[in-house]
């Protein structure tokens, strides 16, 4: 619902006139997976807005001296099933709101190598970094299908990044 997304109060929503659908940030939007909404709403009942101290739990920063938190699967799937379906509904709102527009689908860029190995500048866990790397290749897949789906050209910066991620000797 674009109506919705204009009532947003991100930089995204409010830096350009109603006029034209900005796509410039890669910003969510979706609505949050419900163990995200149910997390942030838990928080913020708690007034627990502060610093997480949860993101060294993530990886190993202090050379193995931490132990991460388990990959959680089952919020990863629920947060991806369905992702190419919803771009193309996505896609075909920004048809019907914007008929002339030249609709295009951007990746994200790869952080971690598709084969989940990991180094120093991405402090993750093997299993996190595993993680990280399945959940790009996951949303890579699910723009091609959406691209493909809805007959838009498809900017994949995932590939064009491929050579380029936290652990290559060219970031």
């Amino acid at each position: 619902d674009l109506s919705a997304l204009r009532e947003r109060r991100s930089a995204k929503w409010r830096t350009y006139p109603r006029d034209v659908l900005p796509l410039t940030v890669a910003e969510m939007d979706f609505d949050l997976a419900p163990p995200v909404r149910d997390a942030l709403r838990a928080a913020v009942d708690a007034s627990d807005v502060g610093y997480s101290a949860a993101l060294d739990k993530l990886g190993c920063a202090d050379a193995g001296a931490c132990t991460p938190e388990p990959v959680d699967e089952k919020s990863i799937q629920q947060a991806t099933d369905g992702l190419s379906a919803r771009l193309v509904t996505a896609v075909e709102a920004i048809r019907a709101a914007a008929p002339q527009a030249d609709v295009l689908l951007v990746t994200y860029p790869q952080i971690v190598p598709t084969d989940g190995s990991t180094c120093p500048a991405l402090v993750l866990s093997a299993d996190h970094a595993a993680a990280v790397a399945a959940i790009g290749v996951q949303l890579n897949e699910a723009f091609q299908s959406a691209a493909s789906a809805a007959g838009v050209r498809l900017i994949d910066v995932y590939a064009a990044s491929a050579d380029h991620t936290a652990c290559a000797t060219d970031p």
